[in-house]
């Protein structure tokens, strides 16, 4: 005779990502009481809307009160989101202007690929960075293929204008 089986199969739905945004709101109404934050930004699979139920929730936030340790920074604005683990990648004003400055990829990755969930009034000429780096992202196409190793790579070697 066979024996019964106890295992059971479990299945997990991927958060909608409007509940995403809305819970993410809350999240920083609650951190702008530690930190002024200036804008955030939604990127990864939640911004490309390609999340799946293991997917983490990407945010860039750019603010004035940060930890000068990133260490603490992390610490102190990790949290979890309706079950989902919430990666800060926190910098300040002036570290995110270098960054827009340098062209960094990862920057120019949020920037291009990002939902903005909150702009404060920032320096114009970090707003205009911004709108020109988006803009130029945008335009220029990548070379042939869509390994993103090659795109990386491609805007790596890329000498700013």
């Amino acid at each position: 005779m066979r024996k019964r089986s106890n295992s059971t199969v479990r299945i997990e739905y991927a958060v909608p990502r409007k509940k995403v945004e809305t819970a993410l709101q809350h999240y920083l109404k609650r951190i702008s009481t530690q930190v002024k934050v200036h804008q955030a930004i939604l990127f990864g699979s939640y911004a490309r809307d390609n999340y799946s139920p293991g997917s983490d929730i990407d945010i860039a936030i750019i603010a004035d009160g940060l930890p000068g340790d990133p260490g603490k920074r992390f610490a102190m604005l990790k949290d979890t989101v309706l079950g989902l683990d919430l990666q800060p990648f926190a910098y300040t004003t002036k570290e995110w202007g270098k960054m827009l400055e340098t062209n960094s990829s990862f920057a120019a990755e949020i920037v291009k690929q990002g939902k903005v969930l909150v702009s404060r009034q920032l320096e114009a000429s970090r707003r205009r960075k911004t709108a020109l780096l988006i803009n130029e992202r945008l335009r220029r196409k990548p070379p042939n293929g869509s390994d993103s190793t090659k795109i990386i790579r491609y805007w790596r070697n890329r000498r700013p204008a």
